[in-house]
């Protein structure tokens, strides 16, 4: 069964990495008079030739005697020295670098781009906050690049581009239609995407080669034949902690900006990359696996109501604030949701075909509401034998994915869900979820075990050092320049 692509909300995402963080200053050498206006030739121009760290060992080094390095030169600089002015003024300061208006305006641009979203004042007005707070993090990362000069070579941007490009678009535009669309320069998305390498060099770099011992896999073996035996999710995870710099009340307003996001239709991974602190959580917020009784308390218990396609309200933690979208969800010693059969009931209904045909736009509209407000697989099947609908039963399976996600969404709403079966709207399905039949879990394979030891490796050690970095850098935001920004 085919389903028209207009019928559920598909979210596009162009170049969904983390929030650029670095469009303009980068050292206090490269500015002049720091907040006069600069034009893009200026912020852009061609930099000094760096050499190549060829040892990526070099930024571990580099990143785990920041505090020796820190407490022996870096002073930080002198707000005098910042003159500010309506073009370019200085929002935050890390270290001797800044964060003008500017980084921050190009900043709310590329959420907007992977988002596949129209550029909008209001909402970037909103995540202002947040972005600053993510961009802190991405700029002392690329600092780290600094101290070692790790130079990322033009070819390799240059073919990151080129596989961006090969990416199908809606409505078959182009790249560089796109970032027309939303007034980002050429110059501006190239320093994107090297700073997108740079801060993957530099986040790899910090554990260096990643050994895996016999008794790790045999441990992570046996933590995995126990959770086969507990019900499990596939979440996302929205981290919104107190630090140094952001107190509860912040902390919670940047969880209500997040949420009025997602309700707003911003796909939950930009999102995660983008205005969702990464290093707290030793990474991107990106989809994990857990048992559901190794969550926190609170989102233990909000998690637990929840079906696949739910994103949950605002969740206090001992930490500060969490909001958890659930992609997926197991039951003991069974296989994922998403993997099973699922059966379901569709009504068709034309505007060319009876009950509709006879009815006029007010009526027809009543009896499709009339329709969707059904609580029961009875109820549903009464009313469509009422109106003399016929009905279909379907089976989605993984095969069809779309088909998969009307079922899931019925599941957990508990009622019928309308879909546009044609793009004039001439005729709609409605579809009603009865049933579901999953297989039984797989433990995984050696191979995967032993990637899953190095990913959690991996993402302690980036976690642990980056707050080590963190914990000395200096760094302040100046919240009533931030108000500005948008204006």
């Amino acid at each position: 069964m085919k389903i028209n692509k207009y019928g559920i909300a598909v979210f596009v995402t162009v170049v969904c990495a983390c929030v650029s963080t670095s469009y303009g200053n980068r050292k206090k050498t490269d500015v002049k008079t720091v907040g006069t206006a600069v034009s893009e030739d200026y912020l852009y121009r061609q930099r000094p030739k760096q050499r190549e760290c060829t040892d990526k060992e070099d930024a571990l080094t580099s990143l785990r005697n920041v505090k020796k390095k820190a407490s022996k030169g870096s002073k930080g600089g002198s707000k005098s020295d910042v003159a500010t002015q309506e073009s370019a003024f200085v929002v935050a300061w890390v270290n001797n670098d800044v964060i003008t208006n500017r980084d921050v305006e190009y900043a709310a641009k590329f959420v907007f781009l992977s988002a596949g979203k129209e550029f909008d004042k209001q909402t970037a007005r909103l995540m202002a906050v947040a972005l600053v707070t993510a961009m802190i993090e991405e700029r002392l990362l690329i600092q780290c690049a600094q101290r070692v000069s790790l130079n990322i070579p033009d070819e390799e941007v240059e073919a990151r581009i080129e596989e961006i490009k090969k990416i199908p678009q809606p409505g078959g535009a182009t790249l560089d239609d796109i970032l027309h669309a939303h007034k980002i320069s050429k110059a501006a998305f190239r320093e994107y995407i090297r700073d997108r390498i740079t801060i993957q060099t530099v986040t790899q770099s910090i554990t260096g080669d990643i050994n895996v011992s016999k008794n790790e896999i045999e441990e992570k073996m046996a933590q995995e034949k126990r959770a086969l035996q507990a019900r499990r999710h596939i979440i996302t995870e929205l981290l919104f902690n107190r630090d140094r710099l952001t107190d509860d009340e912040t902390a919670k307003k940047n969880a209500e900006i997040a949420l009025k996001l997602v309700m707003g239709g911003f796909s939950i991974k930009v999102i995660a990359e983008t205005i969702s602190p990464k290093m707290q959580s030793g990474g991107s917020s990106a989809e994990k696996q857990v048992r559901e009784d190794a969550l926190g308390k609170n989102i233990r218990i909000a998690v637990k109501g929840m079906t696949p396609g739910e994103c949950s309200g605002i969740i206090k933690t001992n930490a500060g604030y969490a909001i958890v979208f659930v992609h997926d969800s197991a039951e003991s010693g069974k296989d994922w949701l998403r993997q099973g059969r699922h059966k379901l009931y569709c009504a068709r209904l034309s505007s060319k075909q009876p009950p509709l045909a006879g009815l006029d736009q007010a009526a027809g509209n009543k009896l499709i509401g009339d329709l969707v407000e059904t609580d029961s697989v009875a109820a549903f099947k009464t009313k469509c034998g009422l109106h003399l609908i016929p009905i279909e039963e379907l089976t989605a399976t993984p095969d069809e994915p779309e088909l998969v996600e009307i079922a899931m969404r019925s599941r957990y709403s508990g009622n019928p869900i309308p879909v546009m079966m044609q793009e004039d709207g001439g005729e709609i399905g409605v579809f009603m979820y009865e049933s579901s039949v999953c297989g039984a879990a797989q433990l995984p394979s050696r191979e995967e075990i032993v990637e899953r030891v190095m990913r959690d490796k991996y993402q302690r050690e980036v976690r642990n050092t980056f707050s080590k970095v963190e914990s000395v850098a200096r760094i302040s935001i100046d919240t009533n320049v931030l108000k500005k920004v948008f204006e």
